[in-house]
């Protein structure tokens, strides 16, 4: 009470790495069924091929693990403090996965995540970093993700006004006595962050856990010229091409001409092309046949199609 700090702050790395190192495990049967619960929500039984899971404060490896059970396809890295991972291989190993599992020692704002992974967790992770270094790890995490790769986050939330759950204002209180900057937040201040890192979609998935998963993904491409489709959840496209068009709503047909920009050409080697609707069984029209169709007026005498 006298330094407005803790006795013992639990987000440094340095004084919390022997505590964890024989407190992760006992975690282990709390977090396997949503663990579980995410895995089917991944589908990953159906995966086809390679699966790179990056798991961040690993941990008992309880996350990576439940989601290599669900596929052979799956690989996990497995990112924690070096005293930590020892516990981490344990586990993994005790259910048959360590030739599955790589693993790297540092902070979680230092260590090397490596790149392209389809998966990432945080589980129980960002309570004890704080707001600024949550912010910074989820900004490292999207940049390890492949494009249209997922985030999976568990935490002990609580609603926006903070007026409940009680056992998330509870914890609360543990990481004010426990932590420097650590504390709990609502599925809208998480989202907010996502958000900032470069996520989409920022969504809850019920689990059988203190509270929903939180769930976002990486854009599919972050080029320049990528735009969403209408109706279509973030899937691959190539940036719409310039089009010139006209039609003729009496006449029933259009017919339009396309041409990609040069980096759309030079990115998929995709050709202009024309393209032509036909309704009404019309058809048959030259261009000149067609375009006198869409003019607003007939030419007058001497004038040229332009």
């Amino acid at each position: 009470m006298g330094s407005g700090k803790p006795a013992s702050a639990g987000n440094l790395a340095a004084e919390r790495a022997p505590f964890f190192a024989e407190f992760v495990e006992a975690l282990f049967p709390m977090n396997y069924p949503s663990a579980r619960a995410l895995a089917g929500a991944l589908d990953l039984t159906s995966a086809s091929g390679p699966v790179s899971v990056l798991d961040l404060g690993a941990g008992s490896g309880v996350w990576g693990i439940a989601l290599a059970q669900a596929s052979p396809h799956v690989t996990v890295r497995a990112v924690d403090l070096p005293e930590v991972l020892p516990v981490t291989r344990r586990v993994a190993e005790r259910f048959g996965l360590g030739d599955r599992l790589t693993t790297v020692g540092g902070d979680l704002l230092e260590a090397e995540f490596g790149g392209g992974h389809q998966v990432a967790t945080l589980g129980q992770i960002l309570h004890s970093e704080g707001v600024e270094r949550s912010r910074a790890l989820l900004r490292r995490t999207y940049a390890a993700l492949a494009p249209g790769g997922t985030i999976a986050i568990a935490e002990h939330l609580v609603d926006a006004d903070r007026r409940g759950p009680m056992s998330g204002l509870i914890f609360a209180v543990n990481m004010l006595v426990n932590t420097e900057a650590g504390g709990v937040y609502s599925f809208e201040e998480i989202a907010g962050w996502l958000t900032e890192a470069g996520f989409t979609n920022p969504r809850q998935l019920p689990a059988p856990g203190p509270s929903p998963l939180i769930l976002a993904d990486a854009k599919l491409t972050r080029s320049l010229f990528t735009r969403p489709r209408h109706g279509a959840r973030f899937r691959p496209s190539a940036p719409r091409p310039r089009t010139a068009s006209c039609s003729n709503r009496r006449g029933g047909i259009a017919l339009k001409r396309r041409r990609p920009f040069p980096e759309f050409q030079q990115r998929t080697g995709h050709p202009a092309y024309w393209r032509r609707r036909e309704h009404r069984g019309i058809s048959g029209l030259s261009l000149t046949e067609f375009l006198k169709r869409c003019m607003p007026r007939s030419l007058g005498a001497g004038e040229r199609i332009a």
